[in-house]
């Protein structure tokens, strides 16, 4: 990059056009965000020592951490004067509106620095917004949340115009407004200010709330745990739990990062506010299982697009036919995959090589399985392990990786191999670019076979009955039983091996209720809300009413029991001819608020006949 940047600058000046230089780069051209990245990469070259840097596209900070004002003071005076005379010296100006100082510190009294751009005063601000992120000067992310509540509440009013209680959307379509348009407003860099105080990030977990009683159209009483179930939205406080661990673990393989060597060393407990390490290693414990332990055996998160590819294998993720998934029943998907098989790489003339890959829970003792069939006849079957820690992911890429060392067998002859695959996944990642180690270790390995063969990879249906891939599954499954050797994880793995976490705590945490399957989802508005307010006893009949003060009797009008959804459903006298109209069965009251759905129905619709307010 530095002799490309060279290269520019060097050619502008022989040309004679850098005097002329005044828009920079042609405005809408496809490579100009490219070239104006290349122009100013060496901008952080004239950062003096002490001073640390960040660079994103045009928008440019630096910071001096001193124990004296006065010395940090002095160092981000020559740091600007530094980048002012390089800006000057290559013809590009600064924002000068735009360039301002805070002084940030926990000391309650206010102190004034004096720093200078262009014989200007740098205005010195409390509340300075980087990357749309507001800091402040004891960096306790008030005013960057509070920013955030606002933005987030605006989203939320536009829910509140798609359904009420009886009439709208439903809640899946509430759902998929919320966390689309919603959740991610509050999560904008949440990692950073993940360490603000609860009362702070409780403004957000509110505007959640209310986001949870449009969804289902619950009362403002409602146990937030019970919303949270039953909408299968976790808390955000367990988001930005597991966004901060990501963090830590992006951090572990970014080595010239400043967060990597500091996540290292122990933590300082002078004060009592806690910093992004401090969270990071008390929540260690928590994701354990789905963390690599050693720091020397995670994966430096570089990428490698720029180097020359060896491969001249090709790649195909289509099969003539084959719809979405869903859309055709397996016998039809065997059949297209198998018409595919024998056009494209017939048997008599071509080498066919089964992958899969498995690992228990997907997150750990991974195993690949590969089946090779030669157009000779001969066969091949290899069963290996692949990692203590393995995703999926991984499973399959070392299967793909062992098929390659094994394809050609001792025939050193050209040969025609066909690597066949359901991991879809792994074909687009070669198609992408090999940017973590296993993809590049398999990119490296089929450069071998490939030089002298022709050597294809072609995407098959999983699970359809393709005799050659159901045996690469049983091989699979029998090396996630060998002994396990213990190798480096990526980035990637990582994230995929914490998500699992994640999931199976948040699985955890509800018992055996899967909100999925529930068929409160398959109702319409004015049902859905009638029938989460009965299961929850949060609703309009009295014994809710008298519990929040808004009734001063509990009891039911037949003055038998208190009114509750379960005298209404079950006791009533007063209602019993409306029920008989409805179940001329007996029906337990489970059956009428978690039943299937169409006894769900029938429980709103006898509730809507009553003339009850729920």
């Amino acid at each position: 990059m530095s002799c490309l940047t060279d290269f520019c600058k060097c050619l502008s000046q022989h040309l004679g056009l850098l005097k002329k230089l005044r828009e920079g780069v042609p405005q809408g051209g496809v490579i100009s965000p490219t070239l104006f990245l290349v122009y100013i990469n060496d901008i952080t070259t004239t950062v003096p020592k002490h001073v640390s840097n960040t660079l994103h596209a045009d928008d440019f900070a630096v910071w001096c951490a001193e124990e004296h004002t006065s010395t940090a003071t002095h160092r981000i005076q020559n740091t600007i004067n530094s980048v002012s005379s390089w800006s000057e010296h290559w013809a590009l100006q600064l924002n000068t509106t735009k360039t301002v100082s805070t002084l940030f510190s926990l000391s309650t009294s206010k102190e004034k620095v004096l720093l200078k751009l262009k014989d200007q005063a740098v205005p010195q601000v409390d509340t300075p917004t980087f990357l749309g992120v507001t800091l402040d000067t004891r960096l306790t992310w008030k005013p960057q949340i509070e920013a955030t509540e606002g933005r987030a509440m605006k989203k939320l009013s536009l829910m509140k115009k798609l359904a009420g209680t009886q009439w709208g959307a439903n809640s899946g379509i509430l759902k998929q407004v919320y966390t689309g348009a919603v959740r991610p407003v509050m999560e904008y860099a949440s990692s950073t200010w993940t360490t603000a105080s609860k009362t702070n990030k409780g403004k957000l977990d509110k505007v959640q709330n209310m986001g949870l009683r449009i969804i289902l159209g619950a009362m403002k009483s409602t146990p937030i745990q019970e919303m949270e179930k039953t909408a299968d939205l976790e808390p955000l406080e367990d988001r930005r739990e597991y966004k901060a661990v990501l963090q830590g673990e992006k951090m572990k393989r970014l080595t010239t990062h400043p967060l990597h060597q500091n996540l290292n060393k122990g933590t300082k407990n002078r004060l009592k506010r806690k910093s992004l390490k401090h969270q990071v290693k008390d929540l260690q414990t928590e994701y354990a299982e789905a963390l690599e332990a050693d720091p020397n055996c995670c994966e430096t998160l570089v990428s490698d697009v720029w180097a020359p590819r060896k491969s001249f294998h090709e790649v195909r993720t289509d099969v003539p036919g084959l719809t979405a998934k869903g859309e055709q029943s397996p016998h039809v998907q065997k059949a297209l995959a198998m018409e595919m098989i024998q056009d494209r790489y017939p048997h008599c003339t071509w080498t066919h090589v089964y992958t899969d890959g498995s690992s228990e829970n997907a997150v750990r003792n991974g195993g690949s399985g590969v089946y090779i069939r030669r157009p000779n006849g001969t066969t091949t079957s290899l069963s290996v392990p692949a990692g203590d820690l393995s995703s999926n992911y991984r499973a399959e890429l070392h299967a793909l990786i062992t098929a390659a060392e094994h394809a050609t067998g001792e025939d050193r002859s050209r040969q025609n191999i066909v690597l066949l695959t359901d991991s879809l996944s792994a074909l687009q990642s070669l198609l992408s670019g090999p940017t973590d180690l296993p993809t590049r270790q398999l990119d490296n390995c089929l450069s071998t076979p490939s030089q002298h063969n022709k050597v294809v990879l072609q995407w098959i249906p999983a699970h359809v009955g393709i005799a050659g891939n159901e045996e690469a599954d049983r091989l699979a499954k029998g090396g996630a039983r060998l002994p396990q050797p213990h190798n480096s994880t990526s980035y990637k793995e990582a994230k995929t091996l914490l998500q699992r976490k994640k999931k199976e705590n948040w699985k955890k945490r509800n018992g055996d209720y899967n909100p999925q399957e529930d068929p409160i989802n398959k109702l319409d508005r004015r049902s859905q809300t009638t029938i989460f307010r009965l299961r929850t006893g949060h609703c309009g009949l009295k014994k809710h009413l008298k519990r929040l003060g808004l009734a001063d009797d509990a009891h039911c009008e037949c003055g038998s029991e208190e009114q509750t959804p379960e005298h209404i459903l079950q006791n009533c006298p007063h209602l019993e001819t409306i029920r008989q109209k409805f179940w001329q069965e007996e029906t337990s009251v489970g059956a009428k608020l978690w039943g299937p759905a169409d006894e769900l129905r029938k429980t709103a619709d006898f509730l809507a006949a009553t003339g009850l307010r729920i």
